[in-house]
């Protein structure tokens, strides 16, 4: 959306600092935007879990599209506006200091609307999003490892909630191990 400006305010002071709040809002010189709000528990079970919900509202006023798949080509290029809006939680444990577990859920609404171009119809969509992930970081210095090594995979699964559609599952997996100095990595 270009360059962006608004406010933002967190606070951790809410009961003794047990609980973190945050709001930020932002809009762009393409009229862009994008409202954040949500708490998180960082504390509990004696700082082993962090409880994050959240909730998220954008609309990106002209978005570009120039078709699906490679025989796509500029002269068919069409804008469209979106709004999407979110709700969710995030829990993340870590029961050593080497490895962090997080699942979470979150509600997803999506419509698309008249750009300056709208050739694409496309319906509102609901998604159920749920995902889960596990993280095994044994590096020595994590901002500049020389022995260890840094494990992730993540599971994020998008349920259309209307019907429509079929389920989309993605995985991720992040492989870095620090050997002799040197970072070697796989993504």
């Amino acid at each position: 959306g270009g360059l962006a400006l608004g406010p933002a305010w967190r606070t951790s002071k809410i009961a003794g600092g047990r609980v973190r709040a945050f709001a930020s809002g932002a809009i762009s010189i393409r009229m862009d935007r994008e409202i954040e709000a949500g708490f998180q528990l960082p504390h509990l079970a004696g700082d082993r879990l962090v409880l994050t919900v959240s909730g998220v509202s954008t609309r990106l006023a002209q978005e570009k599209l120039f078709g699906i798949g490679p025989t796509s080509v500029a002269a068919d290029r069409s804008t469209f506006g979106m709004d999407r809006e979110s709700v969710g939680a995030l829990l993340i444990a870590t029961p050593a200091r080497w490895l962090r577990l997080s699942g979470g859920v979150r509600m997803l609404w999506a419509s698309v609307g008249a750009g300056t171009s709208l050739r694409l119809r496309a319906p509102a969509s609901d998604f159920l999003h749920t995902q889960a992930a596990a993280v095994v970081d044994y590096r020595d210095e994590p901002g500049n490892p020389r022995t260890g090594g840094r494990y992730s995979v993540a599971v994020h699964r998008y349920a259309d909630r209307g019907g429509a559609g079929h389920p989309l599952t993605d995985r991720d997996r992040d492989v870095r191990h620090a050997c002799c100095g040197a970072l070697l990595g796989q993504q």
